[in-house]
């Protein structure tokens, strides 16, 4: 919480302490004794004899009347001085106090939204943004806790296979690892893949193993593996027909005193570019939406995008994920 503030006394007095604001004075009243010096002199010269009393007088007001302008002039010029770096000063602290109160506004709310992308600039910085992308992913499966629940929707274009990188596919094992851990914490689990075509799961020639990025494909069948182990079922592996050509990741918490909310991961995908041509079936990833939603009002959204996404839902086993071999 912000402390009280100072009322503009205090800072006046406090200004007033400081040794510059001595030294001004001491200044300012340096050059209006230049005058009177001459003042002096004159005095002195009168009853020397060597001037007039009229030449006295008037040259003695003259020196007096300018005595008092220069003192005027040089406090005046110090005062707006200080007036100025009074005001910047008051400025500085009500800015000061501004964000330490929108910080807190932000932390009672709780609200935050910040974009990671994954191919921004030149070539050789995509690849520590992509580790930056999943790294701060990767920290919003760790914040989930037991009673928690993940939900996540995969775009039937964005699991096709993109130009093999082995980084980036040691990136993407990692991250999933990670959620993968959370199942340890009894956290539940649904995946929602969307495809094209769900006669294609049965069809011999046309294997999801071929089209699943390899670190998406060892996910999915661990995932599996972990359901058959796992009590009350937290775990599922699905295939979806094809409904939005969007993909996120959605923490729901578990709710507290009737709070719920949670996190996103919110994926954005880009067109690859082929032979010089778009083509619709292939999309990368190029950055990532990390949304912190205490209040619900947006994680809700999206779970009800992935309940209709879940309609007509086919549980997936590992014969659907078999390869070539039959192994799976």
């Amino acid at each position: 919480m912000a402390g009280p503030r100072n009322s503009g006394g205090g800072d006046d007095e406090e200004e007033e302490r400081r040794p510059w604001y001595g030294i001004s004075r001491w200044l300012a009243g340096f050059f209006a004794a230049i005058p009177f010096a001459g003042v002096i002199s004159l005095v002195q010269d009168w009853f020397g004899k060597r001037i007039s009393s009229t030449q006295t007088g008037l040259l003695s007001g003259i020196l007096i009347m300018l005595a008092f302008l220069v003192y005027g002039v040089v406090s005046s010029a110090l005062d707006g001085a200080r007036e100025a770096r009074l005001t910047r000063a008051k400025v500085a602290k009500l800015s000061r106090e501004t964000h330490r109160s929108f910080d807190e506004f932000r932390e009672r709310v709780g609200s935050f939204t910040k974009y990671y992308p994954a191919r921004h600039g030149p070539v050789q910085d995509h690849y520590t943004q992509a580790a930056r992308l999943y790294e701060e992913a990767g920290k919003v499966i760790d914040s989930a806790r037991d009673g928690d629940e993940i939900y996540a929707v995969n775009s039937f274009v964005e699991i096709f296979h993109q130009d093999p990188d082995p980084e980036i596919e040691r990136l993407q094992d990692e991250y999933l690892d990670r959620i993968e851990r959370c199942l340890d914490r009894r956290v539940k689990y649904h995946r929602l893949i969307q495809l094209e075509n769900l006669q294609s799961l049965d069809s011999p020639s046309n294997l999801l193993s071929d089209w699943v990025e390899k670190s998406y494909l060892r996910h999915y069948r661990r995932s599996i593996e972990r359901r058959s182990e796992a009590a009350g079922n937290i775990v599922d592996v699905d295939a979806v027909p094809a409904k939005y050509p969007i993909s996120f990741v959605v923490l729901k918490r578990k709710a507290v005193n009737g709070a719920t909310g949670g996190s996103i991961i919110w994926q954005i995908n880009e067109h690859v570019q082929r032979n010089g041509q778009l083509e619709a079936a292939h999309l990368q990833l190029t950055g990532i939406f990390i949304i912190r939603n205490p209040q619900g009002d947006l994680t809700d959204r999206l779970l009800d995008l992935f309940q209709q996404c879940n309609r007509h839902s086919v549980r997936l086993t590992l014969h659907h994920l078999r390869d070539r071999n039959g192994n799976a």
